[in-house]
């Protein structure tokens, strides 16, 4: 992971997002924002390895990363595509299921795991902007599971080009169809 000078646009975004989920402006989250480890990946960096142990946690704040795992058959099946302003975590205690890997150069606020409760206890408006985050995310993710169970194929590449249209010039279409 590269040291990196994170442009001040980046920052005033993601400080207006982030004021979202807390009450604090983004004027104060700016100085917060600043201590972060933020890190530049170049596309085709491998973020997390399937079968390694989950040390780190990723929030996008430019860039695109895909989430997938190769079967005992030798083939990926993609399970989700990360773009600005979502985060990447595995959510287990054991190895990962799952390889993340950068689709385009990306620029990445970067987690270490074990120092989370650290960082919290030093920004605490961070545990409350990551945990009602989180939650958004996790009921996100269970409308569209829900949605995917119930559709045929048609019906869920309809869908992705209505909530997701960016992916289909982001990403290449076998990886997409998979």
């Amino acid at each position: 992971m590269k040291p990196y000078q994170v442009p001040e646009a980046l920052v005033d975004t993601f400080a207006q997002f982030a004021s979202h989920y807390a009450d604090i402006s983004p004027a104060e989250l700016k100085p917060m924002i600043q201590h972060l480890p933020i890190a530049f990946f170049k596309k085709g960096t491998v973020l997390i390895r399937q079968g390694d142990p989950v040390t780190q946690c990723f929030f996008i704040l430019q860039g695109c990363a895909r989430k997938y795992a190769v079967n005992e058959d030798g083939k990926e099946v993609t399970s989700d595509f990360i773009t600005e302003h979502q985060s990447i975590a595995i959510l287990t205690s054991k190895d990962s299921p799952y390889f993340v890997t950068c689709l385009e150069d990306s620029v990445m606020i970067v987690g270490d795991l074990d120092q989370q409760s650290d960082e919290f206890d030093t920004y605490p408006v961070f545990a409350e902007i990551t945990r009602r985050m989180m939650e958004e995310s996790l009921g996100k993710m269970h409308d569209e599971y829900t949605a995917f169970i119930s559709m045929g194929p048609e019906d869920r590449v309809r869908r992705l080009m209505q909530t997701r249209m960016d992916l289909f010039t982001r990403v290449p279409q076998h990886q997409l169809a998979s």
